[in-house]
């Protein structure tokens, strides 16, 4: 009989059939037999519902049950909007369960949102249970290809509880890639941080080689590569003056020679500077200090007539 209904549908006098509307599914055979029977006996009671260019609406089993009892449907033309009409009769007029009622209204009325407002007021208004119109929101959002199956309800469609699971997985999954990629974009501010700073301290050091990472001529580990080599000869050179100084105020000193080490010990022990030789390097301030001492050394052999 679903077939034959169909094809009495498809030769039917309109142009077609709403898509909302026939998301529902026909009544069984025995069902159509029954309300076939009563047109029969008692005529139409409940026009044909058509749009002004001839669409259906509702009355789709109405319709069939005339055909098969030989009675010809009268019409009614509704002008107004077309979705609200079959959402208003079909969401309390059959037995839906609450999610099949929860997807027809968010396919009716397009809310697509699941992480707005509760949908407490919206799921008490049509009479469902407010968990089972989250979960609806969650499917109608994240497994839109199932929602009219589960409306239709048709034998073999996917159960509502499975259909949640995939969708409630394809929820976690989005989450968790923005979460992903949130993490990606706080690395990456770090990251641009570390090269701003890192940018500075070659900048202080060497600008002209700061204004070539800057350019793009020149990479910023090779910079820093650079800028290491050079503090590298500095410390070299700061090293040499060192043994060159403490040889010198020990010749000028004793008026004798020695090692490095020598030197570099009676340096420490007068001069209360840190060892030459290995960690410590002459600072300006110890050169300072040295000048006035040899300032005075010059005074005092002045003085002595040498």
């Amino acid at each position: 009989m679903t077939t034959l209904a169909r094809k009495i549908l498809d030769e039917a006098d309109i142009r077609g059939i709403h898509p909302i509307a026939d998301l529902f599914p026909l009544m069984s055979d025995e069902e159509l037999g029954e309300l076939a029977d009563d047109i029969r006996e008692n005529g139409l009671k409940m026009p044909i519902i058509t749009s002004p260019d001839g669409l259906l609406l509702d009355g789709r089993n109405r319709l069939v049950a005339c055909h098969l009892a030989g009675v010809t449907p009268s019409y009614q033309v509704y002008d107004d909007d077309p979705v609200l009409l079959i959402t208003s009769l079909n969401l309390y007029r059959r037995h839906l369960t609450h999610i099949q009622r929860s997807l027809l209204l968010l396919r009716t009325s397009d809310r697509k949102n699941p992480e707005s407002r509760s949908g407490k007021e919206i799921a008490r208004s049509i009479g469902v249970d407010a968990s089972r119109f989250g979960e609806a929101r969650v499917i109608y959002a994240y497994a839109d290809e199932l929602v009219d199956e589960l409306i239709a309800g048709r034998p073999g469609s996917i159960p509502a509880s499975e259909a949640y699971e995939l969708a409630r997985a394809r929820r976690d999954e989005q989450r968790s890639e923005a979460e992903r990629q949130k993490a990606d974009e706080r690395q990456r501010l770090a990251d641009a941080k570390a090269r701003e700073t890192r940018l500075a301290v070659v900048r202080v050091n060497n600008p002209e080689l700061a204004d070539q990472v800057e350019k793009g001529t020149l990479a910023l580990e090779a910079a820093e590569a650079a800028m290491r080599e050079q503090q590298k000869m500095r410390n070299e050179d700061r090293e040499a003056i060192t043994r060159n100084l403490a040889r010198a105020l020990d010749v000028l000193l004793y008026g004798r020679g020695g090692t490095v080490e020598e030197a570099a010990a009676y340096t420490c022990e007068h001069w209360n500077w840190k060892s030459p030789v290995g960690r410590g390097l002459v600072t300006s301030a110890n050169l300072r200090r040295s000048a006035a001492y040899l300032n005075l050394l010059a005074d005092w052999l002045a003085q002595e007539g040498a």
